[in-house]
């Protein structure tokens, strides 16, 4: 009996010695047991897999910032109540630093998920010194990955919490959600300006000011731009129509649910997806105009040209102000123009 009872467990460990070798070898699974790991507590061990699996994946011009990726420590900053892990450079952080980097994830690891009326999950925070921009890394977004020198920046700490919690709250880590671009970028530029980490929105490159911009080309605009302002100020016609019935809450609540993006929108907001596109290309562009003539936003786009040697392009800018403010920066792009001479 007891040779009877054996054989299937046997068998049981023949499959997995089979199935197991291969499940590892797909990138795609992986990130499954990253997340799995990840939830039994065992970081290190989840980092290590979800490393080992992104080797595969990697184009030849981002090589450098993955063996940046594997110069990180194996051991992470974990803060007290080990809700964020944050693997740093193999080099020595003050301990007052460490303890900032720490405070601020964890700080806006409550307060966004407080915004969104979700729990808020385990934050896992990859800072290599070199990195184009900050993103959420790794397969369904396992990891956010921050630039070293901006860690302490609490403009791009709370945007990229956002996106973790956002999908954290809608369908999970590691699994596909339905919410378009224009609202995961929107809400993570929309946040940090509602928490008051940051008092205006950058444009990182303005449209032509005649230029008429649709709700339908949102996601387009910002993936062609890299510019998160008409998406954020999408994000804050929602959010006052939503108020009055749950706020986003609610919104978010509805998506964890099931429910379409668009449907969560009609239920909660009141709106059908061409009346919310109407009342917010109607506004935006009256706002927009507006912003792009303010002296704050053309004094720091000249300076951002004359920084660039765009001094001809700066003096466009620098035509269109007015007063005190246009003869400092005339004075400013006269030095530029002397410098470069």
């Amino acid at each position: 009996m007891p040779r009877g009872r054996s054989k299937p467990w046997k068998l049981v460990f023949f499959v997995l010695l089979l199935l197991v070798p291969a499940w590892l070898v797909s990138p795609l699974l992986v990130g499954d047991v990253a997340s799995v790991l990840l939830a039994l507590g065992f970081e290190k061990t989840a980092f290590a897999v979800a490393r080992l699996a992104e080797k595969d994946e990697i184009p030849d011009d981002q090589l450098a910032v993955y063996s940046a990726m594997a110069e990180l420590r194996s051991q992470p900053l974990v803060n007290e109540d080990k809700t964020v892990y944050v693997w740093l450079p193999r080099e020595d952080i003050p301990k007052e630093t460490a303890t900032k980097i720490l405070k601020l994830f964890s700080a806006a690891r409550i307060e966004i998920a407080k915004v969104l009326g979700c729990s808020p999950p385990n934050l896992w925070v990859r800072a290599p010194r070199y990195l184009q921009q900050s993103h959420m890394g790794g397969f369904g977004g396992l990891f956010i990955d921050v630039r070293l020198d901006t860690l302490l920046d609490e403009r791009t700490v709370y945007h990229e919490v956002t996106h973790a919690i956002l999908m954290s709250a809608v369908s999970g880590f590691g699994l596909p959600t339905d919410y378009p671009l224009w609202f995961d970028e929107g809400l993570a530029e929309f946040i940090p300006s509602l928490l008051g980490k940051t008092t205006d929105y950058k444009l990182f490159r303005s449209p032509k000011r005649e230029s008429r911009l649709e709700y339908s080309t949102l996601d387009w605009h910002i993936i062609s731009h890299r510019d998160y302002f008409p998406a954020c100020t999408a994000v804050g016609k929602l959010y006052e129509l939503c108020k009055k019935h749950g706020g986003l809450p609610a919104l978010v609540k509805r998506m964890k649910r099931g429910d379409h993006f668009i449907q969560a929108i009609q239920r909660v907001a009141r709106v059908t997806q061409d009346s919310f596109a109407k009342e917010w290309e109607k506004e935006f562009h009256s706002k927009f105009v507006e912003h792009l003539e303010s002296s704050s936003f053309l004094i720091e786009r000249a300076n951002e040209l004359l920084l660039a040697g765009n001094i001809d392009i700066a003096w466009v800018y620098v035509g269109r102000l007015r007063g005190e403010a246009k003869q400092s920066a005339e004075a400013n792009y006269i030095r530029a123009k002397i410098l470069l001479a």
